[in-house]
């Protein structure tokens, strides 16, 4: 019976080795995939860990190029759009739809300077772009939302800074009243959108990630 327990630890030992070596290769070969996107795009918008800028800040991380595409299928683009990335860290997602010819311009908020600089490159350099793109470093919190038409965060913070930042959406619909649409990727305190009386979360889907298999993302419209 002891050899018996043995040697079935060791085939858990070997399985627990053999799918640590399958994720390995399945991430080297998801790296590749990215780069390969990078390439095509023109851009290069590596992950990269970042010491916390402020005291609730989420970390970094891009949606996965397969995530955008999906995103951009089911959410859709409207006529003249207005994109604001909320922590869009090197810039992929603003460069990608900055290459829809439905989109106005594409705007970016990233609290991190060498991110920020990393998506301004990015903006200056993506092949294809139709629609212009600013790159602005700073607070989420203080920005004033006007115009916006298609917000889109991936968790970039806490709930404190989510407060405030929709908060300071609100108050720019309040002073042009007009429709918004809200792309939560990874929506861990959507329950501030909720309680927004001028949200409606109207779709939840998953989306493919570059780390996980996938990652939940909600959608919300706007009463006006």
């Amino acid at each position: 019976m002891s050899f018996t327990v043995q040697q079935a630890m060791k085939t858990l030992k070997r399985n627990d080795r053999f799918r640590a070596a399958g994720r390995k290769a399945e991430q080297y070969l998801l790296n590749g995939i990215e780069a390969c996107f990078d390439l095509r795009y023109n851009i290069t918008t590596r992950w990269s860990d970042l010491t916390p800028a402020f005291a609730d800040d989420e970390g970094y991380g891009p949606v996965s190029y397969p995530g955008l595409k999906y995103i951009h299928k089911r959410v859709g683009i409207a006529p003249r759009e207005v994109l604001v990335d909320i922590g869009c860290g090197q810039g992929r997602a603003i460069c990608v739809f900055s290459r829809e010819p439905a989109v106005e311009r594409c705007i970016g908020i990233e609290y991190h300077s060498s991110h920020a600089e990393a998506a301004r490159r990015n903006a200056k350099r993506v092949r294809g772009r139709t629609a212009p793109i600013t790159v602005i470093e700073g607070d989420a919190a203080e920005q004033t939302y006007d115009g916006t038409t298609l917000i889109f965060l991936f968790n970039p913070f806490g709930e404190a800074t989510m407060r405030r930042t929709v908060e300071r959406i609100g108050v720019s619909l309040l002073k042009d009243p007009r429709p918004i649409r809200v792309v939560y990727v990874n929506p861990k305190y959507e329950h501030v959108l909720a309680e927004q009386p001028w949200l409606t979360k109207t779709d939840a889907f998953e989306i493919p990630n570059r780390v996980h298999r996938s990652l939940p993302t909600s959608v919300w419209h706007s009463a006006n």
